[in-house]
């Protein structure tokens, strides 16, 4: 078995003996009261397990497992007792929240079988943590490139743009695609057109700071938002993703596979700062620069024009 145990007791002979006896099953460690508990929590913690006596001086056992329902909410509480009464139990059960209620004198054999089952349940609760925990991931990440998926990066975008509109400050938003991605697909095969993917939203990671977003907004193509950065900083960024993927290569079986990327940049200031509104400009952008060329970048221009009157 594995994970920590902590029993609380403050009767020394007590402890002793259940040290002796569960030592060689599991990892324990003995405390005479509740602060001595917390304060091992607090310095040796979290462990899978706490069995606590119900009647200590001070802070009682159901306090203690009171308290540990919240700084420790994973661990398995166990309370015993030599005065067990329905109240005592109905009370130790509602506060603090017990998995297993044993009377004293507690059998070497019975305590150890409910720690065992506790452990068992607490790797339970672990698991299931960390399922739902890859749950709410995946329903923010895209699975391919491990960027944000568009519902996400709409969703950040939105609370940028509302606080955008409170401070005044700029947000810019970029449109980026990648130029001619059917043709890598049919030439090379999906995965490396996969690769060409992980490939673009790592390059615009790098070039990206912590506050700026990015996200895989459908097929080969990718959105960015700026917050704090105007028209013309925003089309620096773009240029150095632009630049950054048509240097990259990617060695495939059937030869070398190099891509561009084209991408329309798009700015807004104030208060009529919309993410939808400013995705439209940056796309018109983008398809600006495919009808100019592709591997290129453009800026929309009503946030050129704002900027000039700046």
């Amino acid at each position: 078995m594995t994970g920590k145990i902590l029993i609380v007791d403050d009767d020394l002979n007590i402890l002793y003996a259940f040290r002796r006896q569960m030592r060689s099953r599991f990892s324990v460690q003995t405390v005479r009261n509740a602060n001595e508990a917390l304060e091992a929590l607090e310095r040796d913690g979290p462990f899978a397990v706490i069995v606590a006596d119900m009647r200590m001086p001070g802070m009682s056992g159901v306090q203690l497992l009171s308290e540990f329902v919240r700084r420790a909410p994973d661990t398995v509480r166990i309370m015993f007792t030599g005065h067990p009464d329905k109240e005592t139990a109905a009370d130790a059960v509602n506060e603090g929240n017990v998995f297993r209620f044993l009377a004293k004198p507690c059998p070497p054999d019975v305590l150890g079988k409910a720690i065992e089952e506790a452990v068992e349940e607490h790797r339970r609760i672990v698991a299931e943590k960390e399922h739902v925990s890859e749950l709410r991931e995946s329903a923010f990440t895209d699975e391919l490139t491990g960027v944000g998926n568009r519902r996400h990066f709409l969703e950040l975008a939105r609370h940028e743009a509302r606080r955008a509109r409170r401070s005044g400050e700029p947000l810019s938003a970029a449109m980026l695609d990648a130029d001619n991605f059917k043709k890598v697909n049919d030439n090379f095969g999906h995965q490396v057109g996969d690769e060409v993917l992980r490939m673009v939203a790592r390059i615009c990671s790098e070039n990206l700071r912590e506050a700026d977003i990015l996200g895989r907004y459908g097929g080969e193509e990718f959105a960015i938002l700026l917050p704090e950065t105007d028209v013309m900083a925003a089309k620096d960024v773009a240029e150095r993703i632009r630049k950054a993927v048509a240097a990259e290569v990617i060695e495939a079986e059937d030869g070398l596979v190099r891509i561009t990327v084209s991408i329309g940049v798009a700015a807004g200031t104030g208060k009529d700062v919309e993410v939808e509104t400013l995705l439209e400009r940056a796309d018109a952008a983008l398809y600006a620069a495919k009808r100019n060329g592709r591997d290129r970048v453009e800026m929309d221009r009503d946030s050129l024009l704002d900027k000039r009157r700046v």
